[in-house]
């Protein structure tokens, strides 16, 4: 062990291993993280394209049930117009 004050004397070839060993501890630790973030990235991807099935789904199923109402709404009004008395003419006969 060194005095306090006394130049370290390290062996060249063990600073490097112990450097490389740093960084490859560092490299793996980012690129943990960075296979997480892809997994997250995936996972959202999917679920974005739940939503947008589902929402289109839905969009079909309300455009449908649209046309029904209007179809019915029609058909109602059709009636009532057949209901109606024939207009009359009104003559200056007075």
């Amino acid at each position: 062990m060194p005095l306090a004050g006394a130049p370290v004397r390290i062996r060249p070839q063990a600073a490097t291993i112990s450097i490389s060993a740093a960084t490859s501890v560092g490299f793996l630790k980012e690129h943990r993280k960075v296979e997480e973030q892809d997994h997250k990235i995936q996972k959202q991807e999917a679920t974005i394209a739940k939503q947008q099935k589902d929402f289109q789904a839905t969009a079909a199923h309300q455009q449908k049930e649209i046309e029904a109402l209007t179809a019915g709404l029609q058909k109602v009004s059709d009636q009532l117009e057949l209901g109606k008395p024939a207009p009359r003419m009104v003559g200056n006969d007075q």
